[in-house]
């Protein structure tokens, strides 16, 4: 599936740089596990554009790719299941799941998941309840999966167990 991101530009000063160490976190130890990779700082600095720069760069190397955008607002005035709704349709295309809470969602989402190798971007999270719900733990996804995560708290993403982060 193609996304447009209206606001990438293809030569941002210093873009480049950030790009190939962030593929150093996500692909650096080989491609047979599962790798969750941060990406943390204050507001604006550039996450959002860096995660979709590297999304558009490599997701054509996985059997499915989801990017959830803006994740802290898009929970808070659509709620969690919402959200993994959208995950699913765009990692499992033309499969309607019927999702009625989010501890639902975190079934299905672990049992849909765990043979595919898919790339997922959330974008702006701020709550542990957020990722837990989204991309709850490695198990969830098939060997070579990456799951980017940006946020403006560093201390979110490691008690969630992302190692790899991108400061």
């Amino acid at each position: 599936m193609y996304h447009k991101f209206s606001s990438v530009s293809e030569r941002l000063v210093g873009m480049d740089s950030r790009e190939e160490e962030m593929l150093d976190l996500c692909f650096g130890e080989g491609l047979d596990c599962v790798r969750f990779v941060g990406i943390c700082g204050m507001g604006g600095i550039g996450k959002t554009t860096l995660a979709q720069k590297i999304y558009k760069r490599i997701c054509c190397d996985f059997d499915a790719s989801s990017f959830i955008s803006n994740v802290r607002e898009n929970s808070k005035s659509h709620g969690l299941v919402y959200l993994q709704k959208q995950l699913l349709s765009e990692i499992l295309v033309g499969t309607e799941k019927h999702i009625w809470n989010d501890f639902e969602g975190i079934n299905v989402l672990g049992e849909r998941l765990h043979t595919k190798k898919v790339l997922i971007v959330l974008d702006d999270v701020d709550q542990d309840k957020q990722l837990e719900a989204l991309a709850g733990n490695h198990d969830w996804f098939g060997v070579g999966s990456r799951i980017i995560v940006t946020s403006r708290d560093c201390h979110l993403l490691r008690r969630n167990g992302v190692k790899d982060i991108y400061i």
